[in-house]
């Protein structure tokens, strides 16, 4: 038994799920609100028999190991250390060749070679002089930030990192899991990922390189070009300069910029509470991972529309978590914070202290396309406005706001605040469609496998699924999970639910964990699964007469009437049959 193995025999999904969220029985699953994305109705699902996970509203999925990392920002490592504490299991050091997760350590170790070489070409080779003087010239960087934060050069040919890297003893093969070089799409070998880029080493909080971002001194594109995912990178979860400013973000609130080079700048600018998503929109598993340190938020993004929207969208998830945002106002002529260091530390410290409360920049963005002294002006304005203040869960904020927009607007605050209370309500079927029967918005194929999924054994479905026939599963999308469902359930005496699963591998077991959390409640399941074998058959019968009517036609059209005939009276009972 592997220490991955034991830990998971000794401990239980539901008590660690449990830790964080209030998980309540629904057949034989466990549902709850789900921790990952603001809901009101529980989509998330636990089964405790194959110890996994998923919400139906996100799709964040896993065992326990991954809920913990994605729970607590971990890396597979430390999540492993967590659980394997609380399991009372000793963990040694993995060997390269022990390691169950692909042989992480080994990544690391090639992201920390790389980040090496890359700084030694920026800083002490010829080949970088000219990524080193954009840097400190054009960018305004101090060669002191420049080496705080570890930069790097990639030099502009093909192969110059794997070549160093396979004279340190690295595999090829693993240079390709850690993603610094790619296969070439022509020829048979492989080049560096990164070529004429400065190099921004991807650091996690615990110190270890998990990826690079990199971006192009010219007109090349794409102008940003990150690491894949890999098994020690995950972009979705990765806050770039976490590792540096999350002591003075406890402390001081986090300031949230667009990219790599917005942190480094305003972080040498004086702002030691920076961080910034890395390639990606910022996403609900960010704020979770920020709201760990604090409630008080400076979102200062670019001063696009893109950037305008990108805030909005970041206050609408702020108020899913009941955080504290706040907008800094970019000066006019300044298109990111980036552009405005530049101007001297003092213009970044007095921009981000006159941060706008985040409902007052929604009003200010909303009012400046809305005429607020038209009719159709002041109706556009208080369904914006009060889109974004019906998802508050304040109801001072309400409260408030409410009484600054019917005074823009010369309405009733209780006017404002009934109309958000409607507006909530009406929002609420779009979004909590979780309680919706399975059985009517699912394909009863799908539906079927998951009433069978939710029993202990198959022995009382067995007799149920000798109705179907291959043919009625034929265009499925788990055509070949029923086919090797009926091949085990012929070939053993087990009829165990989670034996069968277990013995599953690629799409079949991905698919038949999916089902197996499906939330089909308590009720006669024997009952239900007669009569969506039922639905399935009819199903199967409509498919049958349309392929009919096709052929029917064919056969007027070669003027054989006695084929006519034929199908027509099978259509018939067809017909009849699915009329009953």
């Amino acid at each position: 038994m592997t220490e991955i193995e034991e830990i998971k025999q000794k401990l239980d999904i539901v008590d660690i799920v449990g830790q964080y969220v209030s998980l309540k029985k629904s057949g034989k699953n466990y549902k709850g609100l789900c921790p990952f994305h603001g809901e009101k109705t529980p989509s998330f699902m636990v089964n405790q028999e194959l110890q996994i996970f998923k919400c139906f509203g996100c799709s964040e999925a896993g065992d326990l190991i991954s809920f913990v990392e994605k729970m607590e920002g971990y890396d597979f490592r430390q999540a492993l250390e967590t659980l394997a504490e609380r399991a009372g299991v000793k963990l040694k050091e993995f060997s390269r060749n022990e390691n169950p997760e692909g042989n992480r350590s080994i990544l690391f170790e090639i992201n920390e070679m790389s980040k090496k070489f890359y700084h030694y070409i920026l800083t002490k080779h010829q080949v970088g002089k000219s990524a080193l003087d954009y840097l400190l010239t054009k960018r305004k960087l101090s060669l002191a930030t420049i080496n705080t934060w570890e930069l790097g050069y990639a030099p502009n040919s093909w192969s110059s990192l794997l070549e160093f890297l396979l004279k340190k003893g690295y595999q090829e093969k693993d240079l390709l899991r850690a993603g610094v070089i790619m296969p070439d799409k022509f020829e048979l070998k492989s080049n560096d990922k990164f070529r004429g880029r400065i190099m921004f080493p991807l650091t996690g909080i615990d110190g270890k390189v998990q990826g690079f971002g990199g971006r192009t001194t010219t007109d090349r594109e794409p102008k940003y070009l990150n690491s894949p995912e890999t098994s020690v990178f995950h972009k979705e979860n990765f806050l770039f300069a976490l590792n540096k400013t999350r002591m003075d973000i406890k402390t001081l609130g986090a300031v949230i910029v667009e990219g790599y080079m917005d942190a480094i700048s305003a972080y040498q600018a004086g702002v030691t509470n920076v961080i910034a998503t890395c390639g990606t929109a910022l996403t609900m598993p960010h704020l979770k991972i920020i709201s760990r340190y604090t409630k008080d938020l400076i979102f200062c993004f670019d001063s696009d529309s893109a950037g305008v929207n990108a805030t909005l969208r970041a206050i609408d998830m702020c108020a899913q978590l009941d955080l504290n945002p706040k907008v800094a106002i970019l000066p006019a002529g300044n298109k990111d914070i980036d552009d405005l260091a530049k101007s001297g530390n003092e213009a970044v410290k007095k921009m981000l202290a006159a941060a706008l409360p985040a409902y007052d920049f929604v009003i200010k963005t909303v009012e400046a396309k809305n005429d607020p002294k038209t009719a159709i002006g002041k109706k556009k304005i208080m369904e914006e406005v009060c889109a974004f203040l019906s998802r508050s869960q304040s109801p001072a904020i309400k409260s408030h706001y409410a009484q600054i927009l019917g005074d823009k607007l010369t309405v009733s605050a209780e006017s404002i605040l009934e109309y958000m209370q409607n507006h909530n309500q009406e929002r609420m079927p779009t979004h909590l469609n979780a309680t919706v029967s399975l059985s009517t918005v699912k394909s009863p194929q799908d539906y079927l496998m998951a009433l069978i999924f939710t029993q202990d054994k198959l022995d009382k479905s067995k007799e149920i699924l000798q109705n179907l026939t291959p043919e009625d599963l034929a265009q499925s999308q788990i055509f070949s999970l029923y086919s090797k469902l009926v091949d085990y359930i012929e070939k053993n005496g087990n009829l165990s639910i989670k034996s069968f699963i277990d013995g599953l591998a690629g799409e079949d077991l991905v698919k038949a964990r999916e089902l197996s959390l499906w939330d089909v409640g308590d009720f006669n399941n024997l009952k239900e699964l007669t009569e969506t074998v039922k639905r399935v058959k009819k199903e199967s019968d409509k498919r049958k007469m349309s392929s009919l009517t096709y052929q029917i036609r064919e056969a007027e059209r070669k003027d054989d009437a006695d084929e006519v005939k034929k199908l027509t009276e099978e259509f018939k009972k067809l017909s009849e049959k699915i009329a009953l």
